[in-house]
């Protein structure tokens, strides 16, 4: 039986680092599924460009990882019936470190039996590639040797990628390098949206939720910052990861403002997104909005900041 290292990837606007990605990835991968969740920027236009790239549609309105997920290991499944297929779940921007290509970790998970979960650590580089936020518990399960009677058990939001098993394998020599840390701005963005998200399906209550995504970023606080080394980024194309810009545009944003408009400003005002102006926000994208955005009372943020500074 041919075994098959089948990258599953979820995207949505990732022009940013695709191309990165799919350069890199296709180094150790036999196939990469990406579910397209309405793109609007160059993402399919890249994908287009590497062959081992199959796209598949993510017909979702809404954020659900537990529906992404699903979609693409069942994809996975038809499209490689036959072969013993070993499932790698990865972020666009989460980046195979260059010394993990030729590992001989590789070898150790095509020998690994079947319906075993995989797990990776997953540093992340930290405001730029010479430093690395590394965790002492950092080993993610972002991979499964593939059993199609082992069904997968997602969740909305923040949710595993990958079947679970009692049966798992730590690889210790192959990292995946979380690149978000490099876009500040498009973190916190996404700290807001989170926040957000869970406010609305009623998943976490408001003191974890601001535990979790306040402003400023609070992980060096639960972590070491180190020197990266030198041969995560010892890649045969010299310094990729130098190609990464933050940016303020991002969907996020927009998202959080279409919940502000839909269920009104009070639900949010023990949220931490309220450095951003929210009114000024909205006239930006359409001037003739009528809906009024009104932040939290200065007492009621003086109140939360101070509760911030305690629970912490």
């Amino acid at each position: 039986m041919e075994t098959k290292i089948i990258v599953l990837t979820p995207v949505k606007n990732e022009a940013w680092i695709l191309d990165l990605f799919l350069k890199i990835t296709s180094q150790f991968a036999d196939h990469i599924l990406l579910a397209d969740q309405h793109s609007t920027d160059a993402t399919l236009e890249i994908a287009s460009k590497y062959a081992k790239v199959i796209v598949i549609e993510n017909k979702n309105q809404a954020y659900d990882e537990a529906y992404r997920q699903q979609l693409l290991i069942e994809k996975a499944r038809e499209l490689f019936p036959t072969n013993k297929r070993i499932f790698i779940a990865l972020d666009a921007d989460e980046i195979i470190s260059a010394d993990g290509i030729q590992s001989q970790d590789w070898e150790t998970i095509r020998s690994t039996p079947i319906n075993t979960t995989l797990y990776f650590e997953k540093p992340d580089l930290y405001l730029s590639t010479d430093k690395t936020i590394r965790y002492e518990t950092n080993f993610w399960p972002l991979g499964f040797v593939d059993d199609v009677s082992t069904n997968h058990e997602a969740q909305l939001i923040h949710s595993i990628r990958v079947p679970q098993s009692e049966q798992k394998v730590y690889l210790n020599t192959i990292k995946f390098l979380h690149l978000a840390y490099l876009r500040p701005n498009i973190q916190r963005a996404k700290f807001r949206f989170y926040t957000v998200k869970e406010n609305v399906a009623k998943v976490n209550p408001w003191y974890r939720r601001r535990k979790w995504y306040r402003s400023p970023n609070h992980l060096v606080q639960h972590a070491t910052v180190v020197e990266t080394p030198t041969s995560w980024l010892n890649y045969t194309d010299g310094k990729l990861l130098d190609a990464v810009k933050d940016t303020n545009e991002t969907w996020h944003n927009l998202n959080i403002l279409e919940n502000l408009q839909k269920h009104g400003s009070v639900r949010f005002w023990f949220d931490d997104i309220w450095d951003i102006d929210w009114q000024k926000y909205q006239q930006q994208f359409d001037p003739t909005a009528a809906t009024k955005i009104t932040p939290p009372p200065a007492l009621l943020r003086f109140v939360l900041r101070l509760f911030d500074k305690i629970y912490q």
